[in-house]
């Protein structure tokens, strides 16, 4: 395998189109590029980075409604007679009793809400464990 700085230029930009197609789809092309010209894997890349810009978009879209979501969820806890964010939290999570599980159970939980990877998860996750080890 050869040192970045070893390849020529088209071996590196078959590299980085091989790699931004595992970004922009998930997995790695392995068809091969050869049969590309230079401006058709020039283009392809471009195309690639466009796709995993928008992907970035609808994920942010999708984790934005999620915590909006979730936030409605609390308040129709606290209504229900949760006197403060940490209660409805508690019981959100263990649907009324008080047996916690590991610690990457209430990780996967906060996952399942669709909000682990915002600021908001992180802050519902920290409180969570908070409460575990309390």
């Amino acid at each position: 395998m050869k040192r970045w700085d070893e390849m020529t230029a088209r071996e590196q930009l078959e590299v980085q189109v091989y790699e931004a197609h595992k970004d922009a789809y998930g997995y790695r092309d392995r068809r091969g590029y050869s049969h590309l010209t230079d401006e058709e894997l020039e283009q392809e890349f471009d195309y690639l980075c466009e796709r995993i810009k928008e992907n970035s978009k609808l994920e942010a879209e999708r984790a934005n409604r999620a915590v909006e979501e979730f936030k409605r969820q609390v308040t129709l806890v606290k209504q229900a007679g949760a006197p403060d964010f940490d209660t409805a939290l508690r019981w959100l999570y263990n649907d009324g009793n008080d047996n916690w599980c590991h610690q990457h159970d209430i990780e996967h939980w906060v996952y399942d809400q669709g909000i682990l990877y915002t600021d908001f998860g992180a802050d519902v996750l920290a409180r969570l464990q908070g409460m575990s080890r309390g």
